[in-house]
């Protein structure tokens, strides 16, 4: 039964993936492939072992909870239905009145874009994406060694108030409009040196400057959709068998990055988190390279909030969703901003404030 399960739901991702892909419905197709993606890897280890852990080194102070299979079988089969929702809504929309289709706009910009206008657009945001990002790197106190990683960048943004905030967004801005820049001239000129070279730099900037792996992450599956538009079998073969390697290497950085920034030197810093990696390594090795390139953890929380809701997460009714709309109100103003996010009940630890999800 658990096999039967796991099949269909993998013959149904694959059917709206490859749907999409002949449409040419490319944004349709990356969402979809994206979230088969971090739902496909947690679920398929979770069927195949009856149970997906959380990594104890990074969360064993919070409330998130494994997730046990079958016994949490309706709530693993209600994401893949919303998933699946998602993606009829997307056809429906297609094939009605009610969606703007702004392909034939996008492939003349396109076609107007010449190289060198690009190439400074690239330079001019990515100078600007680097610059903010080593000055908060600088400012949060990470490039002197100070705290952990994560603990210093929150309690920067915390610290720091509306300029913190403002400051972190505006990065965030420069570097999405560097990468879709790059990715324009990819998909126009084909693979160049000097696009491919700044992808590289953003994804190193982004992954010594604040350890989040998940740029660089959606930078490998956008050059891995233009491959496959182009047809560059070669290279999407080459792509898969340098995967797997990387893949191990970036879920060993999840320790790797705790050792960085307190030691005499970055080299000192690595070998050390290196050695606590390979020594952190239990006889689970299957669910740490899972875990590590799939981010699974997610997955428990997602679960975790459908399981407690109604009971410790109480109905908010849909009030969260007036966050994108009032979220620039300060809260003592409008209490309705304080509204928390229902994942932070579960993933934060006692001792921690929530500021970052309220």
């Amino acid at each position: 039964m658990s096999f039967v399960t796991l099949l269909i739901i993998i013959l149904i991702c694959y059917f709206f993936c490859v749907y999409f892909y002949r449409k040419s419905f490319y944004f349709e197709f990356s969402f979809f492939c994206t979230a088969s993606y971090f739902l496909l890897m947690p679920s398929t280890f979770l069927i195949i072992t009856g149970a997906l852990p959380i990594p104890l080194e990074f969360y064993a102070g919070t409330n998130i909870d494994w997730v046990y299979w079958p016994n949490d079988f309706f709530y693993v089969i209600f994401v893949y239905l919303s998933l699946f929702s998602c993606g009829a809504l997307f056809i429906a929309s297609r094939h009605s009145g009610f969606y703007f289709n702004g392909t034939n706009k996008f492939r003349c910009k396109l076609n107007n874009t010449d190289i060198s206008y690009g190439n400074r657009s690239i330079s001019f945001f990515f100078a600007i994406y680097v610059f903010l990002a080593l000055l908060i790197f600088n400012i949060s106190g990470l490039a002197s060694g100070e705290g952990h990683w994560a603990v210093t960048k929150e309690e920067f943004m915390h610290e720091g108030g509306a300029f913190a905030v403002l400051l972190g967004f505006t990065t965030a801005g420069a570097r999405i409009l560097a990468i879709s820049i790059i990715f324009v001239s990819l998909l126009k000129n084909g693979f160049r040196l000097f696009p491919l070279m700044i992808l590289m730099s953003i994804s190193i900037v982004d992954i010594y400057s604040t350890g989040n792996r998940i740029t660089t992450l959606m930078i490998l599956f956008g050059i891995f959709l233009i491959m496959l538009k182009n047809g560059k079998k070669n290279l999407l073969v080459l792509m898969a068998i340098i995967s797997v390697p990387f893949g191990f290497f970036m879920s060993m950085y999840r320790i790797i990055r705790s050792q960085l920034h307190g030691n005499d030197s970055i080299l000192e810093g690595f070998l050390i988190g290196w050695d606590i990696a390979l020594n952190s390594l239990n006889e689970n090795v299957t669910f740490e390279f899972v875990s590590g390139i799939s981010e699974s953890i997610n997955f428990n929380v997602l679960i975790d909030v459908l399981r407690n809701y109604g009971n410790t997460i109480d109905f908010i009714y849909g009030l969260s969703y007036l966050k994108t709309f009032v979220w620039w109100i300060p809260r003592s103003i409008y209490s309705i901003c304080s509204t928390p996010v229902a994942a932070s009940t579960i993933c934060k630890p006692p001792s921690i404030e929530p500021y970052m999800t309220d």
